[in-house]
């Protein structure tokens, strides 16, 4: 077993940085809880919905979640484990059959939007712990796991190999989360069995022939959540858990070292889930220890920098996926919300500036570049609490609550931020 190398980020208050991504909760599937998502662009996704009785419906939108259409799942009245569409009416599913003692674990793949199903089963597969994933990058090439087996097709599912990660340590051996980025390179979230929920990552270049292990050893750390976001990086975590973490773990150099990225957390928060579009951007959703609400953070630079940037109440987060411009994530009873922002801006020119006295508890000056500014104070949410003219570089801020606050100038064509303490 390797020790990873771990590279703590501890990120400071003073590091956000402002984007205006922004949140909506949408009501196009009202009384319906969208357990699974899997979108194949901003527009056209797949879902799984949860019915009465722990069945899944199959529904897809081809407008961004606007309208959810139904589709035809491989049986009715059944409950599916994952399912991945690669391509619009191109995906595969996989259901659990606890009656087939030689193929408990099935799996099968459309070509034409559901309306006919494959099976397209390994030659035996094994029961697991109630988690299967499946992934396929295009029509002949696919993997599915399940308990300590990867699975690997090339012709579509006509043949499988196979690679039991058991086989070279015995003790992280149930597999939770599967993430692929091409043919070859991908990331397992692995889990060792016991109360203390101790977890790790494994990586692959070749497919899924050898594999690079990776533990944190650490109790709370079992990873239920992978992303291969390129070719070289990849992300991991423990969300979902309750595990009480706020932090994530990155590799640059597919699993040879990974880093600790330890999210700011100003609530006694815990990362319930998350999800990267690319190496760099990306955003996690958290729970607030001390009060009944989740929050969204969001990174454009891979973790260096975040922005607390939605608040939402508290909810039992099912699903969380970022597209290429916009992201959906779901929760029980119905809760649906989609990114209607940017998780960046790049056309705006920064310029520096120096508050003082900082802190302060009456007013902010600093060296003013015009007569007149634009003057705008953020909280730490990403909230508007002053939008005001300026003149001559001085603030009054006597009337905020005690906290941290960003103010933003706006000068021309050039934009200013700076975080100052109030007390």
């Amino acid at each position: 077993m390797t020790t990873p190398k771990i590279i703590a980020f501890v990120l400071l208050l003073c590091s956000y940085q402002f984007n205006y991504a922004q949140w909506s909760e949408q009501n196009t599937a009202p009384l319906e809880t969208m357990e699974l998502f899997s979108f194949v662009n901003d527009d056209i996704g797949y879902a799984l919905q949860y019915k009465t009785g722990g069945f899944h419906k199959g529904v897809k939108t081809i407008d961004g979640g606007q309208n959810w259409n139904a589709f035809n799942l491989p049986f009715v009245n059944k409950s599916y484990l994952d399912m991945h569409f690669f391509e619009e009416d191109k995906g595969a599913v996989v259901y659990r059959d606890l009656n087939n003692s030689v193929t408990p674990t099935i799996v099968f793949m459309t070509l034409n939007g559901g309306q006919t199903w494959t099976d397209i089963t390994p030659v035996a597969t094994v029961v697991g712990q109630g988690v299967a994933k499946v992934q396929f990058i295009d029509e002949n090439t696919g993997f599915m796991c399940v308990g300590s087996i990867v699975y690997r097709t090339t012709d579509g599912g006509q043949t499988w190999g196979k690679k039991d990660i058991n086989q070279s340590q015995t003790t992280f051996n149930t597999i939770l989360s599967m993430s692929f980025n091409d043919a070859n390179n991908g990331v397992l979230g692995v889990f060792d069995g016991t109360f203390a929920y101790m977890g790790g990552m494994l990586t692959s270049t070749d497919g899924g022939a050898t594999w690079t292990e990776s533990y944190p050893n650490k109790g709370g750390t079992a990873t239920g959540r992978v992303v291969q976001a390129s070719s070289t990086v990849a992300y991991a975590g423990s969300p979902k858990g309750g595990y009480g973490l706020m932090e994530l773990y990155k590799t640059f150099n597919n699993g040879v070292s990974w880093d600790t990225i330890v999210l700011p957390d100003t609530c006694n928060c815990a990362v319930k889930d998350f999800d990267f579009k690319n190496a760099d951007e990306g955003a996690v959703v958290v729970a607030s220890g001390t009060s009944n609400v989740d929050y969204i953070l969001s990174t454009v630079d891979g973790g260096v920098t975040w922005l607390m940037n939605f608040e939402m109440p508290s909810m039992q987060e099912y699903d969380f996926e970022l597209t290429e411009t916009t992201g959906y994530l779901t929760g029980a009873f119905g809760q649906y919300y989609k990114l209607t922002g940017l998780l960046s801006i790049t056309e705006e020119v920064y310029d520096e500036i120096f508050l003082y006295p900082n802190p302060t508890s009456t007013v902010v000056q600093w060296n003013s570049q015009s007569f007149l500014e634009t003057c705008v104070v953020y909280d730490l949410h990403g909230k508007i609490v002053m939008n005001t003219q300026v003149a001559n570089g001085k603030l009054n801020v006597d009337f905020l609550p005690k906290g941290i606050y960003f103010l933003e100038l706006k000068y021309g064509s050039k934009i200013a931020r700076e975080k100052f303490i109030k007390n």
